[in-house]
């Protein structure tokens, strides 16, 4: 592998240049960023030939601050491209100026620019790029036809807009979505009107249903108002209707938790002036990276170099990642938090105490949660075929499809119990234990559903679990395909009931100490300085 040089880093991945032109890091700790993270995220130090041939063409340009180097970061430049497409001269040459001897003012362009380019033209004879485009998008980068029907619709069910907006993939099933959630409620606990975008898909699950008032599930509304289906849309169309959406309901607060189309908006130069614009403050949600089974990391982290400068506040669920962002990305302190989620209903101390007095008594092992890679399922058939006296049951359903399950191959005392969509469904009261094996998370929500079940816990210690099971829980694993470690912290808890109550007691008082809604109300009414006013329909 070739010597780290800091200029080659930036050419392969220039979504970490402008941090470093903000002057975040020197060049020793530029160097330092790919030994910790870049590698990690399976970046490689490129060679020679994997520098793009235009590069020198980009970093000249990126410099101007005129129309002609705005219209050339945009695929696209004026003067010859405009002239020709107006008189219709076919002998027009693209491609970039390093690689065009003959024209050298004209870069490639996709599709989409030069059609826009067209029909400006056509429209404005005579007339070159406007400095006032440098902020707007042309007309014809947006369907009107659809976006216009929803920010109507938008407007009429919110006339007095809303003190709080919340971006979020869907109401489904996910600990995303239950974040989302907590925040809305939290925000009708200041008094403050909520109105909750869903950007990605539409679905609302029935645990939801209470914030059904506030919900604004686009591609419902757009499919029955323009009869296409929200995916058949171009990205660019379903970011202008979120746009749009935040416009009209012109928040106090605008909150993006892991919606894709939400997080492609605010990276968009001119979407996240608009959004910034539409909101007085801007927060965005983070829970951990995503490992893919190359060991490669991913995650919506790597969107912060692109929105960072609109952000006033990133939220995490766990100290551990927080700090990791913050070194990752050189953020101030003071624009990071941590809060503790709560757990959606608490039993009350009389039914905590006995479910401490009464350990269940079973042979049944609960393993649930989604049949990922991340949630590494694969290893509970290897566990479960050393403990032949136990049984084990697995719910979850595959959301990612980056790994399969071999149910054939899975030893006789394993089964699985299908899909589930709220752990009520789950035979919670058959377990003497459940069963998590992670390779990575954040704060995982289905261990304080557990908890609060008085379920003892047997899980890895990474990421943020700490954060709710704390730094000396006594069924940690060191690793999360320890198989004899799996096997021996739930041989201890199968064979001593006395485990079992400490367990159930301990993990009951966690959740009364710092995961009632009362004590994330403390924490994250912090995150509202609003003036309560604005109240939707």
């Amino acid at each position: 592998m070739p010597s780290f040089d800091p200029n080659i880093y930036w050419q392969s991945y220039p979504d970490m240049l402008e941090l470093h032109a903000l002057g975040h890091w020197t060049d020793a700790e530029f160097t330092g960023h790919w030994e910790n993270f870049g590698r990690h995220e399976g970046r490689r130090v490129a060679d020679e030939a994997d520098v793009p041939v235009d590069w020198s063409d980009w970093l000249y340009f990126s410099e101007w601050r005129d129309e002609f180097g705005w219209w050339w970061r945009q695929g696209a430049l004026g003067s010859m491209v405009w002239s020709a497409l107006v008189s219709g001269d076919n002998g027009l040459e693209f491609g970039r100026i390093s690689r065009n001897e003959r024209v050298r003012e004209l870069t490639g362009l996709s599709p989409e620019a030069l059609r826009q380019i067209a029909e400006h033209g056509r429209a404005f004879p005579g007339r070159g790029p406007l400095s006032q485009l440098r902020n707007e998008p042309l007309p014809w980068s947006t369907d009107a036809g659809v976006v216009l029907p929803i920010e109507e619709q938008v407007t009429d069910r919110f006339p007095s807009g809303a003190d709080v907006v919340i971006i979020l993939p869907s109401l489904r099933v996910g600990g995303a979505e239950l974040v989302g959630a907590w925040h809305a409620h939290l925000a009708r606990r200041a008094g403050l009107s909520v109105a909750i975008l869903l950007a990605d898909k539409s679905g609302v699950s029935p645990v939801h249903e209470p914030l059904r008032d506030a919900i604004v599930d686009l591609p419902e509304l757009c499919e029955a108002a323009t009869g296409r289906g929200w995916t058949d849309l171009t990205v660019e169309t379903r970011t202008e209707v979120v746009t749009h959406a935040v416009a009209a309901l012109r928040p106090q607060v605008m909150h993006l938790c892991h919606s894709w189309i939400g997080y492609t908006a605010l990276a968009t130069p001119h979407l996240a002036r608009r959004l910034r614009a539409s909101a007085a403050t801007i927060h965005v949600s983070a829970f951990c990276h995503h490992v893919h089974a190359t060991g490669n990391y991913d995650g919506y982290f790597r969107y912060i170099p692109e929105i960072v400068e609109w952000v006033d506040r990133f939220i995490f669920d766990n100290e551990w990642y927080c700090a990791e962002i913050r070194e990752r990305y050189g953020l101030p302190e003071e624009r990071t938090v941590a809060l503790k989620y709560p757990v959606a209903e608490l039993p009350s101390p009389a039914a905590m105490a006995a479910a401490a007095a009464n350990p269940r008594a079973s042979n049944t092992v609960l393993w649930a949660s989604r049949l990922d890679h991340q949630k590494n399922p694969q290893v509970v058939g290897r566990i479960a075929a050393e403990m032949p006296d136990l049984d084990f049951v697995i719910y979850g359903s595959e959301i990612l499809y980056d790994t399969r399950v071999d149910w054939a191959a899975m030893p006789q005392n394993l089964r699985y119990g299908g899909p589930f969509s709220s752990v009520d469904e789950l035979p919670t009261d058959e377990a003497f234990a459940f069963l998590y094996t992670a390779r990575f998370d954040g704060t995982p929500n289905i261990l304080l559903e557990m908890g609060a079940r008085g379920v003892p816990v047997v899980a890895p210690k990474i990421c943020g679990i700490p954060d709710f099971l704390g730094p000396d829980w006594p069924f940690y694993v060191p690793d999360c395909d320890d198989v004899p470690a799996y096997v021996a912290a739930l041989r201890r808890l199968h064979e001593d009931p006395s485990e079992r109550a400490k367990a159930s007691a301990r993990l009951l008082a966690i959740l009364r100490a710092e995961r009632s809604f009362d004590s994330f109300a403390d924490a994250g009414m912090t995150l509202l300085d609003c003036d309560p006013g604005r109240k939707s329909a």
